[in-house]
């Protein structure tokens, strides 16, 4: 083959060979010699030749190439390839040309012409074909998008739980801070606890309604009265003093109305929070029991959700109902009022007192029952 195109170098049809080859690419170089009779091996039409990376018509160009068939323009990979086949002794594929082809493969080529490409396998002397890119289906779509819906269904509702129970995690912790930061300003201020300003009295006394409506407010940023309702305050239609409170307070599953701290009415502070007072606490004691709704009168309004049981203590602080102190109400004593320790006061029941000392876990963020877990979203979560 080397041989006969050498031949054909300085005639009229070796400079025609070469104008072909330059411009039209190898297919119609092949087929041209075809015409005359070349006795390089013959371009199969519609097959896949040894020799060749094409099949089925097209002409291989370099990608970007403008204009294929303009003779005059200079195909630099085909002149390589013509370089090439002089060099190669017979009609057979020398290894130095499978070396040069597949060094030349780094080039990008496109096939153009009416030929199309069935099989994308490669040989050492092809270059990369375009294929058509995969696609999902409309029903994979719609499949994938309904596993994903389903999957939202049952997560969703447990992350914004665990999210609202975060955010009433976060007002405990605000609340039971700034009940001492009170606790502790006002015993800076009468040289006394809470406990012993009021140990003694009466839950009708003068004294005990200065402290509810003028004392205990003074210390909040916005403190004021809401109601001066208390139990006593019975609803003539119901016969209960529940349904004339200001709203509705209930135990932690939600079906029964429950207010321990029903004698001193409703207090609130600027960040909306509602406070409640019981009785006055008999002296040496600790008192008074102070409930709070740490988010005001937004939902859920539920005993160990968003409402607590504190107790000012003789040594002027505040701890949640449920810790243990020298001075609590001692049990069995007529004051005990609600002075509660253990499990059994927190816990998932629709009993009256069930939750009172909810608060000593929440403020540990301890299971009340359960080792290893945590209030706020193990209990709270166990819905």
């Amino acid at each position: 083959g080397a041989s006969s195109l050498s031949s054909l170098t300085g005639t009229g049809q070796g400079l025609q060979a070469v104008e072909r080859c330059k411009a039209f690419g190898w297919r119609a170089f092949w087929r041209w010699l075809q015409e005359i009779k070349s006795p390089l091996p013959p371009f199969t039409k519609g097959g896949i030749s040894q020799n060749l990376p094409s099949k089925g018509g097209g002409t291989i160009v370099p990608e970007g190439f403008v204009n294929p068939i303009n003779p005059s323009t200079i195909h630099p990979f085909n002149e390589s390839i013509l370089k090439v086949l002089q060099k190669s002794p017979d009609r057979n594929p020398s290894p130095e040309l499978l070396n040069s082809l597949s060094s030349l493969s780094n080039s990008t080529l496109s096939l153009k012409g009416r030929g199309r490409v069935k099989n994308s396998r490669f040989t050492p002397h092809t270059s990369r074909f375009t294929s058509r890119k995969a696609a999902f289906t409309l029903a994979e779509v719609l499949i994938t998008l309904g596993i994903i819906g389903i999957v939202a269904a049952m997560t969703l509702p447990t992350l914004i739980n665990n999210k609202q129970n975060k955010e009433l995690q976060t007002q405990f912790k605000k609340v039971y801070s700034e009940l001492n930061q009170m606790s502790r300003l006002f015993y800076k201020d009468y040289g006394m606890s809470v406990s012993e300003y009021l140990g003694g009295t009466s839950n009708g006394s003068a004294t005990y309604q200065k402290f509810l409506n003028e004392i205990f407010p003074h210390y909040f940023k916005g403190g004021k009265v809401l109601s001066d309702w208390t139990y006593s305050d019975v609803d003539e239609e119901t016969g209960s003093a529940n349904t004339n409170a200001l709203y509705p307070i209930y135990n932690i599953v939600g079906n029964n109305r429950i207010y321990i701290c029903d004698n001193g009415g409703f207090q609130s502070d600027v960040g909306g929070r509602i406070y409640l007072f019981n009785d006055v606490p008999v002296s040496g004691n600790n008192g008074p029991i102070v409930c709070v709704d740490i988010n005001g009168q937004k939902k859920p309004n539920r005993w160990g959700y968003d409402y607590f049981m504190f107790v000012f203590t003789t040594d002027g602080f505040v701890i949640p109902m449920g810790q243990p102190h020298p001075n609590n109400v001692p049990a069995g004593q007529s004051a005990v009022n609600h002075f509660v320790t253990g499990e059994e006061y927190c816990k998932r029941s629709s009993g009256p007192y069930a939750q009172e000392a909810c608060a000593y876990y929440a403020l540990a963020d301890k299971h009340p029952s359960e080792e290893g877990k945590n209030y706020w979203q193990d209990f709270l979560g166990s819905k």
